[in-house]
């Protein structure tokens, strides 16, 4: 990675996912551990799981993580969740509306907490 400075930053990336098919949904787990060397590590872990029910398909994901400044005692702790729904019109068209929550957390004296919450509908068409 390239800084705005024109200097290189070395950057060490470790991400590893599974998911299991249970025959009504499928389950899937991740884990992600990004290290930008002496600026800042952060790590996230998150579940989700699709049930596909016809032409309608839901999702719900959780995630919780850390990111740790180097140096600094402000570090963060991020939360937050997702849940959709895709309603299929044809093999590839298809409706989405998605809604969640995610809340960063400030270790630092403050502790402040900014939350943010979002919401989008739209169609999808693929050629």
């Amino acid at each position: 990675v390239q800084a705005s400075d024109g200097t290189k930053d070395e950057t060490d990336q470790y991400w590893v996912g599974g998911s299991y098919d249970l025959g009504m949904a499928k389950v899937h787990l991740a884990y992600l551990d990004r290290d930008f060397k002496d600026t800042y590590e952060m790590n996230v872990t998150s579940a989700a799981v699709t049930v596909p029910m016809g032409a309608i398909t839901l999702n719900a994901l959780a995630y919780d993580g850390e990111i740790d400044l180097d140096g600094d005692t402000t570090n963060t702790d991020l939360s937050g969740y997702r849940a959709s729904l895709r309603y299929a019109l044809s093999k590839r068209t298809y409706l989405y509306l998605i809604t969640g929550q995610s809340e960063v957390q400030y270790k630092a004296a403050t502790a402040e907490k900014l939350k943010i919450n979002q919401t989008g509908a739209g169609i999808v068409h693929t050629f």
